[in-house]
């Protein structure tokens, strides 16, 4: 008892010394407070300058920044507001005439104090928004934040950057070094050089001197350097592994404190030093690489034509730090002479016309080249062969090499493709090579790739070609005397290589592209004997050169693409061992392709008009490892059935006995032989009952069987094949019950990909009862696919080892299914796609987990879920927690069940009543989530609660349509959350789409919704909301309304914030009457000239009933840009502009007499819309209008540029422009014209000047009832015209060419001055084309 007296008395005294102290330093706290408040402004100002400089040079922002720049604004203004209660603080003060109030001066002091360490720890986050220079870049900042989160971790020692020579490693370890001095992370901070030729002794001295160790001999400054604490060495520059200990390093691991940053080119030398974390540096954005150069080369730029080149200058430098930077200071200050040819020379790779520029990059790039085994040097030189920007097959490379030669060593090709593998390997762990855009390709960055050529031609005796051409120029300077490799672009005419290739020591040709059907010279190949690989893809072979069957040392030929008939002549190759012939035109593979005894590499893939495959033609392959048929090829002979047939059987291939790799296609089953597939074949893709593309990527075993019945699998002896294979897809199969009790008793260990579909007799496709290591170990991926009898996946499931790799299932058509998958399975998936399922009433079922459990909480890995047309599912997973709020409301996921790796979220046609519970902890995160698409869903009152808004820093795209009771997209679960919801941010949103949402009366409780990025906002059918202004952002680029039910668009404050807008569609808004309406914020305003939407290209108003106007009386309204203008049934629409008078100025007067007609036009040149100068298309339809324009046109640019124009159904229109307008028609290329009186009007009766439409090619008259002239009493002359099209035109008398269009071909030819058809009304419907 004295014990609990003692501890509260003590309590109490604490409390009372913690009051005592917030009373005595109130004025310090306030002060205090004062004082970081200010460095917060001064921060949060930087940090603002900051983003509006990388947002003006196109740069994204990061969601962190944006988030501390939102708190930093709140804890300012609560600050302030704080430091401003004048009030209160006069209460907290002594004065003369009272005692200070107690409570309100502790209560004020504490206060203080408390947002005083708040601020603190802003500023301490927002430290790593100081990152300065060059690196300063929105590919750089997570590398720099990554780096310096691993140097305040204090288990990891080394940690590891790696990036390609001149990329910029070095600058961003300075600013790693910068920071981290900064935060005093480290006691000392040291960087030194390795360099290629590392000197120990001088690797010490830099250390000892970095971290103050002076006057001591060799070994006791190696002590002290590994007893040295709280150090950060940063070895920059290492070019192979270093024996840390022998420089005096040693790290125990774990250890607190000592830090290695170990720098270099090679991702293996960082591995090999031990990095636990390792960072790649990659190349600059193009934003980022423009703005470097725009730094370097200064004010010039700001020129439009510098600008142009120098973009594509920057685009030639591909986002190389040091590529950027040198040409940047070499063209500084030169004319744009210099500029252009130093682009020329660039696109060209020509270093000699550029050395002095190039040979700072050209010397840190090459010196990666100098630790490369001749091997690799051979694979990289050999990639640089290539087109720029090329997606290089690694298959090909391969191919050439093999003929090539370069692994003498490789008995076989499966060993050869090992080696090329480990070489490329190597090569992009060095970053000389990078990951191309397709599986199973590589691509050379362009700057590499430059220095390669360089390298290539100077020292290697490679060439790189442009052109015939340039190979000509080659051949007569004796150029290529020596090469041993020529790689020629363009394939365009070999004419004129009248005497060949003169290049004795030529070993491996090849051409990238060829042109038509250009034969190859007779001689072209005499003198270039010694050619062992050979490539020309894409040319025209129909006869071959006789110099062709003089390439008898050659081994690999590749004919891909090629217009190829009679190939008979393939057999006089005897040493070929690799032969493409993928993608030809051959027909018949003939016999004598058996004489190839060397072969061992055949493709055949791609051949669509391969017929026949003689008898014999592949069994004579006896050396053949590789073999690759054509897809769609099945006139294999049945062994029996025709005595004496010349064509070859399946059986052939049994005959194949180094056979390893088989592409086949046995489209019917009845043809396949029975143990036909020999178990040494260790790659395959096999459909057997019909043709099946596989992904391939990762995969070398792929089986597709397509039988009718179970019991084929066992008479055509498949059940090994299957058993072996990693991908397999099974279709029909009846009389099959259980997938892996009848198929594979030991579950398919080996299996990777599996898709079954459309069987209607299994029920369940697992039990895993009898199986000793647990069923499908290795699946990763499985489809499955209208099966109409399967209830579950799993009967049974007791093995952890089961479906362990399992990470993606997509199940569609499968109707009487109900649960998907156990929970512990879907926690480790990361695709989901569920369709077309309407028994399914749960995805993820708890096995072994009983009632008594109150809650279970899991975090899943899912990157992608995907849910469509499933009516029964109520929940995601079961929460036993809240088990009756489930069963009320029908929450998809509930509070339990966390994403926070989840991308993409698609939900259709789902009856749930919320996707999270409202009462969702404030913890709970979706921070990667960058798609949501919710469609059909119709019981949703709201889309997201507002505990979950605030983690949504990464979405991008927000899809709502068709859910008829959604109210609001954003619920709180009570009122008092509206202050908080007043912040509200989709920071990184671009696409917002809500679609016929008739319910929708808001975007979220408060009235403040922001998307600072959003680029396209669609709003379809919401017929109840109100306001968009808050949506109306400057970075808007497209807006679409449909079903609007308000009198205006916008106002014009709003309207004066959409700069970068280019697309305004508005459909179907009954009751809308403006547009634009005018609220300025000053009245000096009012009459301005305001360029709304400068950038706006594409205006489309339709089905507007209502709509008077675009822009109400006091707003001018110019559309600098609009390139295409359509107006569609848009009754009370007779002018863009208001019908306020129209006055003339001086300026107007002088131009002569202005039309005072008062009839409104749609443009004028006075009034508040004039017509856009730039307008290239125009299209009217159903419109009250009685002029388009003015008949007085001020302006010689004045339609200039109209190309199409379409008017259509506009009954009221008297003509469609005056004889002068025609005149200004010199673009026009389409004039369509519907139920229109008269389209050219005369300026006075008895004029006949002529008209001429330049450039018209297409004009189209139908359904005028009342027209009878085109142009009355003139000429129309039309030289381009290639179509014209009259229809339900009873009384035009005639049109009038004058000439006649020379591409002009009817059945009677026309006279100069002769109508259509003289002397009658034009038939009910006449169309006439021509051609050239």
């Amino acid at each position: 008892m004295e014990c609990v007296t003692g501890a509260s008395s003590v309590r109490k005294v604490v409390k009372c010394s913690r009051n005592l102290g917030n009373l005595f330093h109130y004025t310090r706290n306030v002060d205090n407070l004062r004082t970081q408040v200010e460095e917060l402004k001064d921060k949060r100002n930087s940090v603002k300058d900051g983003v509006g400089e990388a947002e003006k040079h196109g740069k994204s922002i990061r969601g962190s920044v944006q988030n501390w720049l939102s708190r930093a604004d709140d804890i300012y203004d609560e600050a302030e507001t704080f430091l401003n209660d004048v009030e209160g603080h006069a209460k907290a003060r002594c004065s003369c005439e009272s005692a200070p109030s107690l409570s309100t001066r502790n209560r004020l002091s504490r206060e203080a104090n408390k947002m005083v360490r708040a601020v603190r720890k802003l500023l301490d986050e927002g430290k790593s928004y100081e990152f300065k220079g060059e690196e300063a870049f929105e590919t750089r900042m997570p590398i720099f934040e990554g780096i310096m989160e691993a140097l305040r971790d204090p288990n990891v020692s080394v940690i590891g950057m790696y990036g390609m020579g001149g990329i910029g490693k070095t600058t961003l370890a300075t600013e790693v070094a910068r920071q981290a001095k900064e935060e005093k992370l480290f006691s000392e901070v040291v960087m030194t050089c390795v360099s290629q030729t590392p000197d120990i002794d001088d690797i010490q001295r830099e250390i000892a001197k970095g971290i103050k160790i002076a006057g001591e001999r060799r070994s006791p400054r190696r002590d002290k350097v590994k007893h040295k604490n709280i150090v950060l060495l940063i070895l920059d520059d290492i070019w192979k592994s270093l024996d840390l200990p022998s420089v005096g390093i040693l790290l125990e691991r774990g250890q607190n404190g000592k830090k290695i940053l170990v720098i270099s080119r090679s991702l293996d030398v960082v591995r090999n030093l031990g990095a636990e974390k390792i960072f790649k540096i990659e190349v600059l954005s193009f934003g980022e690489s423009i703005y470097l150069f725009n730094k370097a080369v200064g004010s010039i730029i700001e020129a439009l034509d510098f600008q142009a080149c120098g973009h594509e200058i920057v685009k030639e430098c591909a986002g190389v730090p040091v590529a950027i930077e040198t040409f940047a200071y070499a063209l500084k200050d030169k004319p744009l002479l210099y500029w252009k040819n130093a682009l020329v020379q660039l696109k060209l790779s020509n270093p000699t016309a550029m050395e002095g520029i190039c040979q700072k990059v050209y010397s840190c790039i090459s010196t990666s080249y100098d630790i490369l085994s001749s091997e690799e040097v051979a694979a990289l030189l050999l990639c640089s062969l290539h087109e720029e920007d090329e997606d290089i097959k690694v298959e090909n490379l391969l191919r050439y090499s093999v003929g090539w030669g370069l692994f003498q060593e490789a008995h076989t090709l499966e060993e050869a493709r090992c080696k090329v593998k480990i070489l490329v390997d190597n090569l992009k762990s060095c970053c000389l090579l990078l990951d191309g855009n397709c599986q199973e390709t590589v691509t050379m960055n362009k700057v590499v790739r430059y220095v390669a050529t360089i390298i290539a031609s100077k020292e290697k005796h490679v060439h790189y070609v442009q052109n015939v051409a340039k190979l000509e120029e080659c051949l007569e300077e004796e150029k290529l005397k020596e090469s041993k490799a020529i790689s020629l672009l363009v394939y365009d005419d070999f004419c004129r290589v009248h005497e060949g290739l003169d290049c004795p020591e030529l070993e491996l040709f090849f051409m990238l592209h060829a042109f038509g059907s250009l034969p190859i010279p007779d001689p072209f190949f005499e003198k270039a004997t010694k050619l062992r690989s050979l490539s020309l893809n894409g040319a025209c072979l129909e006869s071959l050169p006789p110099s062709f069957y003089l390439l008898q040392r050659l081994e690999t030929l590749c004919l891909c693409s090629c217009d190829l008939k009679d190939i008979d002549w393939i057999g006089e190759l005897k040493t070929l061992k690799v032969l493409d012939l993928s993608e030809s035109t051959i027909e018949e593979l003939p016999e004598k392709i058996g004489q190839l005894t060397c072969l061992q590499l055949l493709d055949l893939r791609g051949c669509r008009h391969l017929r026949v495959v003689k008898k014999n033609a592949i069994s004579s392959l006896v050396r053949l490892e590789e073999l690759y048929m054509a897809e769609e090829y099945d006139n294999w002979e049945v062994e029996g059935v025709v005595e004496g047939s010349n064509i070859a059987s399946l059986l052939e291939l049994k005959g194949l006995q180094q056979l390893t790799v088989l592409f086949l296609n046995v489209l019917d089953a009845k043809s396949l032989p029975k143990d036909l597939f020999s178990g040494k074949l260790k790659s395959y893709r096999i459909s057997v009952g019909g043709k099946r593309s596989f992904d391939g990527a990762g995969i070398s075993k792929s089986l597709y069987l397509n039988l009718d019945e179970r019991s084929q699998l066992n008479e055509l002896d498949l059940e090994l094949l299957m058993k072996r294979s990693e991908e397999l897809a099974l279709e029909g199969f009846r009389g099959l019950d259980n997938v892996v009790c009848e198929l594979d008793v030991n579950g398919f260990p080996l299996l990777k990909r599996l898709q079954f579909q459309n069987n209607d007799g299994v029920e369940y496709m697992v039990d895993d009862v009898g199986v000793a290591c647990g069923v499908f170990p290795s699946l990763e991926s499985l489809f499955l696919r209208k099966l109409s009898n399967m209830m579950c996946i799993f009967q049974q499931i007791h093995r952890k080892e089961s479906f362990k790799e399992l990470r993606e299932i997509r199940v569609t058509n499968c109707p009487k299914l109900v649960t998907l998958l156990p929970l512990f399975i879907i926690e480790r998936l990361h695709y989901i796609q569920v369709e077309e399922c309407p028994m399914l009433e749960v995805i993820a079922e708890y096995i072994g987990v009983t009632r008594v459990i109150n809650s279970i909480e899991a975090n899943l890995a899912l990157r992608c879920l995907t849910l469509k047309y499933l009516p029964n599912l109520t929940q995601f997973c079961w929460s036993y927690e809240h088990e009756e709020s489930y069963r009320r409301h029908k929450w998809l996921f509930s509070g339990q069940i966390s994403l926070p790796e989840l991308e993409e979220l698609t939900l259709y046609d789902l009856n749930i009543e919320g996707l999270w519970p409202l009462w969702l902890r404030s913890s709970y995160s979706l921070q990667n989530l960058k798609t949501l698409h919710v469609e059909d869903c119709n019981n949703l009152s709201h889309l997201l609660p507002f505990a979950i808004v605030r983690s949504l820093v990464q979405l991008k795209e927000l899809r709502v349509r068709a859910c008829r009771n959604m109210e609001v997209l954003v619920m709180m679960e009570e009122q008092g959350e509206e202050q908080r919801l007043e912040d509200i941010s989709f920071c990184k949103l671009e696409t917002l789409e809500l679609f016929h949402l008739p319910r929708l009366r808001r975007f979220c409780a408060a009235a403040c919704l922001s998307c600072p990025s959003l680029l396209k906002l669609t709003i379809t059918g919401c017929k109840q909301l109100r306001n968009l202004a808050a949506l109306l952002m400057q970075t808007l680029t497209s807006l679409n309304v449909e079903r609007w039910e308000l009198k205006n668009l916008m106002p014009s404050t709003a309207a004066k914030r959409l700069l970068q807008l280019k697309q305004l569609q508005i459909k179907d808004c009954f009751n809308i009457e403006v547009v634009v309406v005018s609220i300025f914020e000053q009245e000096e305003e009012r009459f301005e000239n305001i360029a709304l939407f400068p950038k706006l290209k594409s205006l489309e108003l339709t089905n507007l009933l209502k709509l008077k106007t675009f822009s109400d009386g006091d707003c001018k309204v110019k559309l600098p840009s609009l390139l295409k203008l359509t107006l569609r049934n848009c009754p009370k629409l007779e002018t863009l502009a208001t019908s306020m008078p129209i006055q003339a100025s001086g300026d107007d007067k002088e131009l002569g007499e202005v039309d005072l007609d008062v009839t409104p036009h749609l443009f004028n040149e006075s009034g508040v819309l004039m017509f856009p100068d730039h307008l290239e298309e125009l299209n009217l339809s159903w419109m009250n209008v009685t002029k388009l324009w003015v008949d007085q046109l001020p302006s010689n640019l004045y339609m200039q540029n109209l190309k199409s124009l379409i008017v259509g159904n506009c009954s009221n229109l008297r003509f469609l422009f005056s004889s002068i307008a025609v005149g200004r028609l010199v673009q026009l290329k389409q004039l369509s014209v519907y139920k229109e009186v008269l389209v050219i009007k005369e300026e006075e009766e008895g004029t006949s000047e002529d008209i001429s439409f330049p450039k018209l090619e297409c004009l189209e008259l139908h359904n005028l009832p009342r027209l009878k002239w085109f142009c009355a009493e003139a000429c129309v002359s039309c030289p381009s015209l290639l179509k014209l099209s009259v229809q339900e035109c009873p009384k035009l008398v005639s049109i009038v060419f004058s000439p006649t269009p020379p591409q002009l071909t009817l059945h009677k030819q026309l006279d100069q001055e002769m109508d259509l058809l003289p002397g009658k009304s034009l038939q009910r419907m006449v169309t006439l084309d021509w051609e050239n």
